[in-house]
């Protein structure tokens, strides 16, 4: 979501500041967004985000990878984002076609 294409290898780490600011977007309490500043792991924002009752947090998220992917393949192809939890649960997901208009 934030333009790093090699997410699986050493060094990559998770921005909690942004995903503080997605909680934002979502009217997410200042309790909340210090909360998600604050976690250790991304495991443990899901933790914060699925007790808060975060309405479209992981829909945002996904739609934040498939622009940031879609431009990067120049709108080239039709891209999927499919977020899920450690046990396959589907969290967020998005869908860009093929040519889609996208700025």
């Amino acid at each position: 979501a934030k333009g790093k294409m090699q997410t699986h290898v050493a060094g990559s780490q998770v921005d909690m500041g942004f995903l503080a600011e997605i909680a934002k977007e979502c009217g997410a309490s200042s309790h909340i967004i210090e909360e998600i500043a604050r976690a250790n792991t991304a495991r443990h924002v899901q933790e914060i985000v699925a007790k808060s009752n975060l309405d479209m947090f992981w829909e945002r998220i996904a739609r934040r990878v498939c622009e940031v992917c879609y431009k990067n393949v120049e709108g080239k192809i039709t891209l999927q984002t499919l977020l899920t939890d450690f046990d396959g649960n589907i969290l967020g997901r998005c869908e860009i076609k093929k040519g889609t208009a996208w700025n």
